[in-house]
């Protein structure tokens, strides 16, 4: 995998603190933006760890009631004794300073109107594909049979256009069931993840953004699959970019 960062001015330099408190700030989105791009970049090295703060965020956002107070902190002690800092310093591989904030229900269209819950579904898996672009056991799968994902998941898999190209393609969890995640590049160079998963709700078959602060998501549907579109670098234009794959087919 490369180890080449997105953007170089996103590396945490030197020594990064990470404590229970930061942990369960980032759960709660009460992170500044350089604070949660080094949560992240520990959290990419420490999956196990990573995989209780996702399923904790996951669980915060359907319930009601805050953090499970103390539920990271028998994992703490053991991933802080083994001394972090080169870790970290890699560990911003894919992870650009615009870092994406904890999934939360504030997603929104231009009008107001909630996004559909697969949204969150969609930035969780991207923040696992994250955890596994570090991973040096992790291999990408850059193959990608939209006919045998279309048989197991009950989905269409959109073609992609010309001069877009898989990077790596995975089955993940999610409310509605098994859900696709693409990572992809395109013709300019952008890359996107899309998530494909069967649609729960009614939503226009051209391309919607919605917004959670400075982070955009833009999502569809055909017939009974639901698609999310997410940027993985700066400077994309995602509507444009979502528009194009819909009409692809």
């Amino acid at each position: 995998m490369s180890t080449t960062p997105a953007n170089d001015d996103a590396r945490p330099k030197g020594r990064v603190n990470i404590s229970d408190q930061d942990l369960e700030a980032y759960v709660a989105d009460r992170l500044g933006a350089g604070r949660r791009l080094e949560v992240e970049g520990f959290l990419a090295c420490n999956p196990d760890l990573a995989a209780r703060v996702m399923t904790e965020r996951h669980r915060r956002g359907r319930r009601q009631g805050g953090f499970q107070a103390g539920l990271l902190r028998p994992s703490w002690g053991r991933v802080a004794a083994a001394g972090v800092a080169a870790c970290v310093m890699s560990a911003a591989v894919g992870w650009h300073a615009a870092a994406q904030p904890p999934v939360t229900a504030h997603w929104r269209e231009a009008d107001g109107d909630a996004a559909p819950r697969y949204v969150e579904d969609a930035l969780e898996s991207r923040l696992a594909a994250r955890v596994r672009a570090v991973m040096v056991s992790q291999t990408d799968t850059p193959v990608l049979d939209a006919a045998e994902v279309e048989r197991a998941l009950k989905v269409r898999i959109p073609r992609l256009p010309e001069g877009w190209r898989v990077v790596d393609a995975q089955i993940y969890p999610s409310d509605d069931g098994p859900a696709l995640n693409v990572i992809v590049t395109t013709a300019l160079g952008g890359r996107l993840h899309l998530f494909v998963v069967k649609a729960n709700a009614s939503v226009s078959a051209s391309p919607v953004l919605a917004r959670n602060g400075r982070d955009a998501v833009a999502y569809w549907e055909r017939g009974a699959s639901a698609y999310v579109l997410l940027a993985d670098s700066p400077g994309v234009d995602l509507l444009q970019e979502a528009r194009t794959l819909a009409r692809s087919g």
